[in-house]
């Protein structure tokens, strides 16, 4: 009887499928989901701290541009025109009213010499512009160390809601069991209010960690740039230990913190050695061209002209200015000192700093095996104790004790995982070999003409291989009803077929391109031919699920709504399904005569052989072709199987 309901529902969904027209339906905002990371990614691109830093890099950059334009001469130009209304003697020459004069000049100077402290400005503006490099990766590292510890933080929030969540469950049963007890006569009760008490202090530590979760998630979002709350995508693998050989001198020697303290002290010792060029004096050159009178200046400069060159060499040098060079220079070299005792400290603490953070690092791994093993323990601890409470032998204390310490340990393990996690940042940067690896390791379709024959001894019967098909065949539906998607919902999963091809319809989903929605489709196996034993992909398109289920689901209200067509319906979908029957039948048995007659010509062949007719080289040749076309008819008279009767 349950076997005709589901041929009934299933033969009205696939003739609504069939006639049935797409309506439009908004999609649902969807909770956006990153990865660590996209959420570094994004964390870098919005965090004011990197973009702080990369605008101080670039301004450096610009400044040891400025010192070195200081090494080229300057160079300006000057024009000018004017016109009078009177006659005037201009260079000798009459030059009537309302005539223009014009006056040119270019001027170039460049200091030749200026007690190197051109060098010097050069060499603070190159120390500057590295420390400016170096701590922009030092910001990188850092915003990429507090999105991993956000990230870390709202995973382990989300496995202490879950604990939380089966703390509750726990304590409903135990309520349950105190209140059995108590109808029975074998508990107080106390028993049964201390249950309640326990109750509601399981659903205030939920509520607790929802809303713990809520704040983690929203820092989460603000830390990436995004408005809302942002779930991070679960990760349940633990980086390995790292190597710690040589990880201590790579730090000191590549450490962004340690290259901004020696690049700071470089830049004030080019300070000091600015401020000592004071004492030396300066040599400037400069060249001087100006031509006044009639001609335009883009005619040359004609005889009626005034032209000056002029080519000045000037020496300054200051000998005594109140010890003001005397006060800078000084201050400059307290500041040299103070640098080279901050680039060393600054090592010292990175020493130590790497110290503290591998011990917490090892200790952390270790918490991880203490509290597994704790978790277990407080497991049996906790069924012993229930098991004893529940036959008399136990006390309802024993048993809130026992679920308050399988509850810690499962928060300690919680912690422990995350602890570990936090200090070790994995590399984003994929590296050539796991590139290389995934060429070597990705599957792709070889033609048969490439294909390698080999015969293997079977392993089983083939008696026993169609039992373990059959079987295969029930667990997969078996789990089809029992699966229930917590995410999304589809409603016709695993009741859709593909018009093009005739295989089943899987459920997919795609993110948009504001990464606010996500759009729920039915796509067919056949756009993936490799995992369905096919050649070519199948031409059919995406089809959405909010509308089509939203087709579906209209029209069966509406056909529940006038029952009569009900068999109408199902005598339609039975004849179909009865002439389906009818055609796959007459398929199998032409696959069966083809069947027999390569059967018959694999045999000829050995009959030829032994007959001494042909060599062995030309029977393995053939035999392979033949061999070849029974492995496709088995696949066509799979294909060609009829559908197994739900039971």
């Amino acid at each position: 009887m349950r076997a005709g309901r589901l041929g009934v529902f299933a033969g009205i969904v696939s003739a609504l499928v069939s006639t049935g027209v797409a309506a439009q339906q908004p999609p649902a905002p969807a909770q956006l989901q990153v990865s660590l990371a996209e959420a570094v990614r994004r964390a870098l691109d919005v965090q004011p701290a990197i973009i702080r830093a990369r605008g101080d890099a670039t301004n450096a950059g610009w400044q040891k541009r400025g010192a070195f334009g200081a090494f080229l001469p300057t160079v300006s130009l000057t024009s000018s025109a004017f016109r009078q209304n009177t006659e005037s003697n201009v260079n000798g020459f009459l030059a009537s009213a309302g005539t223009y004069q014009f006056n040119t000049g270019l001027f170039a100077s460049v200091d030749l010499f200026t007690g190197f402290r051109r060098l010097a400005n050069y060499r603070n503006a190159d120390a500057t512009q590295d420390a400016a490099d170096a701590e922009v990766m030092n910001q990188r590292f850092q915003v990429t160390a507090a999105t991993a510890q956000l990230f870390y933080t709202s995973l382990a929030n989300e496995e202490l809601v879950r604990v939380a969540e089966a703390q509750l469950e726990r304590a409903k049963e135990e309520l349950q069991i105190s209140v059995n007890k108590f109808q029975a006569g074998a508990a107080t009760r106390s028993d049964t209010l201390t249950a309640t008490v326990d109750l509601g202090n399981a659903r205030l530590a939920l509520l607790q960690a929802q809303a713990n979760l809520a704040t983690a998630q929203a820092n989460l979002a603000r830390q990436i740039g995004v408005d809302g709350v942002v779930r991070p995508a679960p990760d349940s693998q633990l980086p390995a230990i790292p190597d710690t050989t040589q990880l201590r001198t790579v730090a000191l020697r590549q450490a962004p913190v340690v290259a901004q303290a020696a690049a700071q002290e470089r830049a004030t010792a080019a300070t000091l050695w600015s401020n000592r060029s004071q004492y030396l004096p300066k040599l400037t050159a400069s060249y001087n061209t100006s031509s006044q009178g009639l001609s335009e200046p883009w005619q040359g400069f004609g005889g009626g002209n005034r032209n000056l060159n002029r080519l000045t060499f000037a020496l300054s040098w200051t000998l005594f200015d109140g010890f003001l060079r005397e006060k800078a220079a000084a201050q400059s070299a307290v500041d040299l000192d103070v640098a080279r005792a901050q680039t060393a400290d600054t090592r010292r603490q990175l020493g130590a700093q790497l110290t503290q953070q591998l011990a917490a690092l090892f200790t952390a791994y270790a918490q991880i095996g203490i509290t597994g093993a704790n978790v277990a323990a407080a497991t049996e601890a906790r069924r012993v104790t229930q098991e004893r409470y529940r036959l008399g032998a136990g006390t309802l204390l024993d048993l809130l004790t026992a679920e308050a310490n399988l509850t810690q340990a499962e928060v300690n393990r919680v912690q422990a995982r995350y602890n570990y996690r936090q200090p070790v940042l994995p590399k984003y940067r994929k590296a050539d070999e796991t590139r290389m690896h995934y060429l070597k390791t990705g599957r792709s379709y070889r033609p048969p003409q490439d294909w390698v024959w080999s015969e293997a001894p079977a392993l089983i019967t083939l008696e026993l291989f169609e039992k373990a098909q059959l079987q295969l065949q029930r667990n997969a539906e078996t789990a089809r009803k029992m699966y229930q998607s917590t995410s999304r919902r589809y409603l016709l999963r695993t009741l859709v077929k593909c018009g093009e091809c005739g295989l089943g319809l899987v459920a997919a989903h795609q993110r948009s391109v504001c990464k606010k929605y996500d759009y729920l489709y039915y796509e067919c196996k056949g756009h993936s031919p490799l995992t369905c034993g096919r050649v070519t992909k199948c031409p059919s398109r995406r089809v959405r699920a909010d509308r089509l289920d939203a087709v579906v689901w209209q029209s069966l209200s509406e056909l529940l709504r006038t029952p009569t067509l009900i068999p109408q319906l199902h005598a339609t979908w039975a004849q179909a399904k009865q002439q389906n029957l009818t055609s796959l039948t007459a398929q199998q048995e032409q696959v069966h005569q083809r069947k027999q007659r390569v059967e018959r010509q694999v045999q000829r062949l050995l009959d030829a052989y032994q007959a001494e007719i042909i060599t062995l080289s030309e029977l393995q040749l053939r035999r392979q072709k033949l061999t070849a076309e029974l492995q496709h008819i088995s696949r066509l008279a799979n294909q060609t199987l009829p559908p197994r009767a739900s039971p």
